[in-house]
């Protein structure tokens, strides 16, 4: 099993999405699965932004991050 979040999420949803002669689609799993990777990938794209990796970006500013937090909290 992969340690990368989001090509664990990818592989749920594909696993969700998958059509079966003995087992019909479940939409809720299908929903979940969609949830979790635009989980996962929210969650890789705000480490790299408060952390980057690459040398020539700074982390992303204190004003930015509150705001995105309110975004996140409130809708």
């Amino acid at each position: 099993m992969s340690d990368n979040p989001v090509q664990v999420a990818v592989g749920r949803l594909a696993e969700a999405q998958r059509v079966r002669k003995n087992r019909p689609l479940d939409p809720q799993k299908i929903a979940d699965a969609r949830n979790d990777l635009v989980a996962a990938r929210t969650e890789r794209a705000i480490v790299e932004a408060v952390a980057p990796t690459d040398p020539d970006y700074e982390p992303l500013r204190e004003a930015d991050r509150k705001r995105l937090a309110n975004v996140l909290l409130n809708g």
